[in-house]
C-alpha cells in the first residue's frame, strides 16, 4: 500500500507532519480528516524516484542492527519521559534516514493506531525484529515496564553487533593469507612449472607420479584458465547467493 507524507493543521499553532498508508491520495485526505486535522499538503512518498514503498517491499528489506538498537534506545527514552508511544514513533520516524526502516516504523505506528499491541505490530517484520526482541517487548508490555525492556533489548542488539564485527575482523587475516597462498600456488604452476618441465624433459628420466600430476595441472591451468575462471566465479557467486538467502 502506498505511503503518503502529509502536513495538516487543527488550529493556528497546531500543525502536524507525518506519514500514513492509504489506497490513494483521496483516501489519505479522508484519513487525515478522521484524525481531526485539515490537510495542507499530501504527497505520495517515493524512494529516489522509484515509486511508493509497499509494505511487501519493506518486510523483505534489510535493516542494520545498529539502526534497530538506536531506535530502541530513542523509543525507551521518549516513553520514560512520558511521551505516548504513537507520538514517540512519529518523532522517531522523522529522524530515521533509512527510507526502508522509516516505512516500517510508519506501518508499526498505523498498526498500533488500528488496535494492535506494539509487540504484535513488531511481529509483522520478523527479519527486522527477532523472536527474542519481540518476547522481551511483550514482557515489558505485560509488566508495564516497556521502556526498561527496550533498553535491555537495545543493549543486546549492540553487543550482538559488536560480536559480529569482531568475528568479521577475525576472518580478515586468514582469508587474506588464503588468497595470498592460492595466488602463490597458481603463480608457481603457471610460470615456474613450465620451465622446470623443460629441464625434466631434457634429462630423459621417468618422473615420479606426483611430479607428473603437477605438470598436468600446470598444463591444464595454462590451457583452460579462461574457463576455470568462469567456473570458479560462478561457483563463488552461487555460494554467496545461497548464504545470503539462508541468512
Amino acid at each position: 500500500m502506498p505511503i503518503y507524507k502529509y502536513r495538516a493543521k487543527k488550529g493556528p499553532e497546531d500543525i502536524k507532519e507525518g506519514e500514513l498508508e492509504a489506497q490513494s491520495e483521496h483516501d489519505a485526505i479522508e484519513k487525515i480528516h478522521q484524525m481531526g486535522y485539515l490537510p495542507i499538503r499530501v504527497k505520495e512518498f517515493t524512494d529516489s524516484g522509484q515509486g511508493a514503498v509497499s509494505s511487501k517491499r519493506t518486510r523483505s528489506g534489510k535493516v542494520k542492527f545498529k539502526d534497530v538498537a538506536i531506535f530502541s534506545r530513542q523509543l525507551a527514552s521518549l516513553l520514560k519521559s512520558g511521551v505516548p508511544i504513537l507520538d514517540a514513533l512519529d518523532i522517531i520516524s522523522e529522524q530515521i534516514e533509512s527510507s526502508n526502516f522509516k516505512s516500517i516504523i510508519v506501518d508499526i505506528h498505523n498498526s498500533i493506531k488500528e488496535g494492535l499491541e506494539f509487540s504484535a505490530a513488531l511481529n509483522k517484520y520478523p527479519r527486522v525484529f527477532s523472536n527474542l526482541y519481540i518476547a522481551i517487548v511483550r514482557t515489558g508490555e505485560d509488566t508495564g515496564s516497556l521502556d526498561a525492556s527496550l533498553l535491555r533489548v537495545a543493549d543486546y542488539r549492540t553487543k550482538q553487533e559488536e560480536v559480529l564485527s569482531r568475528f568479521r575482523m577475525a576472518l580478515v587475516y586468514p582469508v587474506l593469507m588464503g588468497i595470498v597462498g592460492v595466488a602463490t600456488v597458481i603463480f608457481m604452476l603457471v610460470f615456474v612449472m613450465p620451465r622446470l618441465t623443460g629441464i625434466f624433459s631434457s634429462m630423459g628420466q621417468n618422473l615420479p607420479l606426483p611430479t607428473q600430476l603437477l605438470i598436468a595441472i600446470s598444463e591444464g591451468l595454462r590451457r583452460w584458465w579462461f574457463w576455470i575462471v568462469i567456473i570458479l566465479t560462478a561457483f563463488v557467486l552461487t555460494v554467496a547467493r545461497f548464504v545470503k538467502t539462508k541468512s
